[in-house]
């Protein structure tokens, strides 16, 4: 099943998200979790089991709630929510959710006597003993992006690939919808098989390039040709929708309402 947990060597997939592994992508996590080692991440929670007491109940319900969602995931429960309710689809990838049981963890950790804290220290290395050589890849790298002046407007880049490849032949995210209002095709693809269709929009404005007219009424500003021929549809940029101006708010809100919620527990507490 596409983004479910996946089972690793020696520890299935349960024992897998127990150690915080199990993400469904294998290219994605270094060679030793393949081999044996992610049985240190099972060795690791049995030690922290033993520190908690020292976890606050509300921690415990949300590492609770995170190997819910994530063993819902592996079992095939979150399938039929993601194609049932619009959304949804911030639930995939199951064995993401599993961080919820990081503050639970850390906390149970600093519940352990020394020697138990010592092997607790132990197991972390050795469950990705090869982490720093995984990591070494990650460096920075010059990248090229189309110079447009896009203004705000859409952009539709004709015939180009979603995945791009590096000099060195690795393979990235295009780099042009880091940087511009990129009409993307949102289709995705596991294992050759599509599990996400491509947008209307994008389908239909790939298919009539050269109609400036029915790209202006999708609100496609500009077309980018693979000869680097750039057409200007006349349409402008798109305002922001009231919807999308509200989740902006409420995403601003929640730091506002956590903070006001801990003066507010935090003066009590202190009151005499």
């Amino acid at each position: 099943m596409a983004f479910a947990p996946r089972a690793e060597q020696w520890v299935g997939t349960l024992g897998a998200l127990v150690g915080l592994g199990g993400i469904w992508n294998a290219a994605a996590v270094p060679p030793s979790r393949s081999i044996g080692f992610a049985l240190f991440g099972v060795l690791l929670a049995v030690v922290l089991a033993c520190g908690w007491r020292a976890v606050p109940r509300r921690l415990l319900i949300l590492a609770a709630v995170g190997f819910t969602v994530a063993v819902a995931s592996w079992l095939g429960g979150i399938a039929a929510v993601v194609e049932w309710l619009p959304g949804a689809g911030l639930l995939r990838d199951g064995q993401k959710w599993v961080i919820l049981a990081v503050p639970a963890y850390v906390s149970a950790a600093g519940g352990l006597t020394p020697r138990l804290a010592a092997a607790a220290c132990a197991f972390a290395v050795l469950q990705v003993p090869d982490a720093p050589a995984a990591l070494s890849p990650l460096t920075p790298s010059v990248v090229d992006v189309p110079r447009i002046d896009a203004r705000g407007r859409d952009i539709l880049f004709v015939d180009r690939p979603t995945l791009l490849t590096r000099s060195d032949g690795i393979p990235v995210v295009d780099p042009a919808t880091k940087v511009v209002n990129v009409v993307e095709s949102g289709e995705l693809r596991i294992g050759g098989h599509v599990v996400d269709e491509a947008s209307t929009r994008w389908a239909l404005a790939q298919s009539n390039p050269d109609d400036t007219a029915l790209l202006a009424s999708l609100g496609i500003g500009l077309v980018v040709h693979p000869d680097g021929t750039v057409v200007d549809t006349g349409a402008p940029a798109r305002e922001p929708s009231v919807l999308g101006r509200i989740l902006l708010l409420g995403w601003f809100a929640v730091p506002l309402v956590a903070w006001c919620g801990w003066v507010r527990r935090a003066g009590v507490e202190c009151s005499p």
